[in-house]
This record gives structure tokens, C-alpha cells and sequence, in this order.
């Protein structure tokens, strides 16, 4: 899907308690994590992975790769990331919501920071590939689909049949 920026909401409503915050430490990190552990049931060795690939690349603020983590009564409840692309194309990826915070705009919510922070930067553009769930929130935010994809996933065979 691909949003001009210039025509996101000015801002979105959400149900309930909700700060979104950059991440800008090895603790908030491991915040953002949350979400994705909740929403995609990862297992800990893709969780690690994420966690040490996303320190490793840094969190300093000018980064061009941005991660922000939604806090409801102080847990982590949702999460998104910004890669800010070369031609001015900003890139929204890693966004979860926990089970619990889904159907109340929050997802919404944290998209819409990821984008905000594009458009502070510049950017006239953002790209994202949707799951069904996350379809009608980023058509809410005006993303268009551009097309459609399919994902296939090796499994290995069952090693006890």
C-alpha cells in the first residue's frame, strides 16, 4: 500500500489511556518487542534476533531507522517502525497491536506516529504491506493498495511422521 503524506489526518482517535514514544534505549526496545511477541507469536530466537539486529543498528536520533512503542497505564500495548528510504519513500513496518488493544484505534494510533515522523523528515511518501487485519486501518490513514502479494513460508516436514 502507498500513502501521499500530504494528505494524512491531522491527528486520530483512540479509546482508552495511550503515549507513543521513539524508542531511544536498550529497554524501550525490548518494550517494542512486546507487541510484536503478542501479535505474531515469534519465537525467542526471531524476538533475539530483532532485539540484537535493531541495537546493533543503533537508536540515536537520526537514525533512518525508527521504531515507536504505544504505552497504555505504562505497558507496551502496540508498536510500528519507520525506515526512511532513499527517493524520499518512508517505509512502515513491524506494526502490532496486542490482542487485548485491538478495535480501539491504537494501531491506528502508532501508525500514524510512524508516519508523522516521515513527514517531519521530509518525506512525501510511505509504503507498507498490509495483512487483512491491518487493511481498513492503513485505508483509514489513506493508503492506497498498490498491489498484491503472496507470502510463502517453508515449513520443514513433521520429523515424527
Amino acid at each position: 500500500m502507498v500513502a501521499e503524506l500530504s494528505q494524512l489526518p491531522d491527528a486520530v482517535s483512540f479509546v482508552g489511556d495511550l503515549e507513543i514514544k521513539r524508542v531511544s534505549s536498550e529497554e524501550m526496545m525490548a518494550d517494542w518487542l512486546i507487541p510484536i511477541k503478542l501479535a505474531f507469536q515469534l519465537p525467542e530466537t526471531v524476538l533475539d534476533f530483532f532485539l540484537r539486529t535493531y541495537i546493533g543498528l543503533g537508536l540515536d536520533e537520526d537514525n533512518p531507522i525508527r521504531h515507536f512503542v504505544a504505552y497504555s497505564n505504562g505497558n507496551p500495548i502496540a508498536c510500528s517502525t519507520l525506515y526512511l528510504g532513499a527517493d524520499q519513500v518512508a517505509g512502515i513496518w513491524n506494526v502490532a497491536t496486542t490482542k487485548e488493544a485491538r478495535g480501539k484505534g491504537i494501531g491506528t494510533a502508532v501508525t500514524w506516529r510512524a508516519c508523522q515522523e516521515a513527514v517531519d523528515q521530509g518525506y512525501p511518501h510511505a509504503v507498507l504491506r498490509s495483512s487483512e487485519m491491518g487493511y481498513n486501518v492503513y485505508k483509514r490513514l489513506g493508503f492506497q493498495e498498490a498491489f498484491r502479494d503472496q507470502v510463502y513460508v517453508w515449513q520443514p516436514p513433521d520429523q515424527h511422521s
